[in-house]
Parts: structure tokens; sequence; C-alpha cells
């Protein structure tokens, strides 16, 4: 990373922001609103002016990656979130431009409508989620305005850490346990490593990139798929543990559509920085050598007899 000035993640203690933060270490300075972390900034974006909490002199580029990401809360509060997610986020995006910082936004594949999949760049957003138009209102903001942005649109993010509590994990978990589990059979979306995406904002922001990009992961899936592929690697009968199907918009809480087909094509955008992702298979053999490799440690300190996943 250049010496020009430091990297400010606002948002730096949430799942993107604290593996940003890892990444970039010395080069980054980072905020956080509830969660305090070592070396971290406190700013509240409803209450506080930017300019007050940090010297933005000593910042060359920002990434703004907080605000309400649940679905359901969005849904159900409208103003209260859209206060945070979009006027919050555009003051914010003025204080940046006034010191002449550009910015990167966090973007989401819920800016679509779920119809049709496969969504490039080139495609017309047209959100059926209040949290996809709340996205897509600071979107407009930045393109509607003669100013250098960045937009990365990204996928639902996932990792390889058992300690993670994201949904792989949990699912590995369950399987041990030969929990019942309840999966979405229906819904369509590229799933990207959180270390992938955040590679790609660093080579994003190295390259001084300036758009709309993509980034979500190599292949389409479903949760129900991602599932069994998962459950197929740790070599465990496909019926020793009972699965329950359902739809998306099982989910739906207040009556909005849930999208069906968020897959992004991202090729465009990972190409340009020469970022490759792991594939969902990678990402499973991973997470089960981890979890093997736990249990065995924990269980040879515990002097039982080892239990394994394949």
């Amino acid at each position: 990373m250049t010496d020009a000035g430091k990297i400010l993640i606002l948002g730096g203690s949430g799942y993107v922001g604290s593996r940003l933060r890892r990444r970039l270490g010395a080069h980054a300075l980072a905020t956080f609103r509830r969660t305090p972390f070592a070396g971290g900034v406190a700013f509240d974006s409803m209450t506080a002016d930017l300019a007050e909490v940090i010297d933005l002199a000593s910042i060359s580029q920002a990434v703004i990656l907080f605000g309400e990401s649940n679905i359901a809360a969005c849904e159900a509060a409208p103003d209260k979130t859209g206060a945070i997610n979009v006027t919050s986020v555009i003051k914010v995006i003025n204080t940046l431009r006034g010191a002449g910082i550009t910015p990167l936004f966090l973007s989401s594949d819920a800016v679509f409508p779920g119809t049709a999949g496969n969504y490039r760049e080139a495609d017309l957003p047209a959100p059926t989620l209040r949290y996809g138009a709340q996205k897509l209102e600071v979107e407009h903001y930045l393109r509607d305005a003669a100013y250098e942005y960045l937009i990365l649109r990204a996928g639902k993010t996932y990792d390889d850490d058992t300690a993670s509590g994201t949904f792989l994990a949990r699912w590995l978990d369950d399987i041990a346990s030969g929990n019942t589990i309840r999966l979405v059979t229906d819904h369509r979306f590229c799933p990207i490593h959180v270390d992938d995406l955040v590679e790609v904002i660093v080579k994003a922001l190295e390259l001084r990139l300036s758009g709309v990009f993509h980034a979500a992961g190599p292949e389409e899936t479903t949760y129900w798929n991602l599932f069994h592929q998962l459950l197929d690697l740790t070599g465990r009968p496909a019926d020793s543990i009972s699965v329950q199907p359902a739809l998306i918009n099982d989910f739906s809480t207040c009556g909005e559509h849930r999208p069906i087909n968020n897959s992004l094509v991202s090729d465009t955008l990972f190409t340009r920085v020469g970022v490759v992702r792991r594939t969902p298979e990678e990402v499973c053999r991973t997470l089960i050598a981890k979890w093997n490799a736990q249990r065995l440690s924990t269980d040879s300190g515990q002097g039982k007899t080892a239990g394994s996943l394949r």
C-alpha cells in the first residue's frame, strides 16, 4: 500500500471490517460504533461529525462498511434503518468529499430483483428489499455527483473458520451432532470467501479503480446444494442428518418479496485485479480439515479417541 496516507475503514468491527483491518495492518485506521478494538476510533455516524473525530489530512482513501445489514430489521423499521444506511452514509460521503478523499462503498447483490440472476454491472437494479433499496439510494447519490467513487456490489460472504459462527461452521456442527436442519432450496447466489472480498478491496484501492463492480464468488449455488456438498465431503451418509426443505420467501416477515436468484457475474473486477477466488468446494474442504484438526487436538488433550469428519 502507498505511504501517502492511511486507509480509513468506517465500520472496522464488523465481519468484513475486522478482516480488512487484519489485512491492512498499520496502513489502516478504523472506526467502531459499539464494539471497541485496539487502536479503533469511536464514531457514531448518526450523531458525530467524521471530521471532528478523524484527522482526515492523514487519510488517502476510505472504505464505507458500516450500516444495518439485517434484512428483517430494514424491512420492519425502514425509517430507522434508512437514517443509518442512507442519511448518515451520505453525510459521511460529503465529509470525505470535502477532504478530497475517494470513498469505496460496499453495496450488495440485493440491489437486483432476483428474477433472472447472472447480473452484470450494466444490468438495471430494481430491488425488492428495503435493504437493497437503501444500498441503491447511496449508489445513485455517488453516481449522480461529479466526483470519483468506487462501488463494489458484494455477494453473500462466508469463510472456512470453525469459530466464525457463519453458516458453514454452524452446519458442520449440526452434521457432527446429527441435528435437524432447515434449508432454503430455491435461493441462488454466488458466495464469496470474506478474505477474497477483502483482497479485492485492497487491490481495487491500490489500483485506484473507479466505477461500479461486482464482487461475488466464482460459482452459483443454493443453500441446499452447498450444504449437501459439505455433507458429502465429510463422508457422512446423506441420511445421517434430517434436512427440511424451505423456500426463501418462507422467511419474509413483513411481506417483502425475497429475491430468488441474486447471482452476480464478477469476472470483470477479479480479472482486472488478479485475485483468484476460492470455490465453494475449496472452502468446504478447508473448513472440514480445520474442524478435524481442532477436534483431534481437543480429544488428544483429554485422552479421548478422536472422532473426525473426513
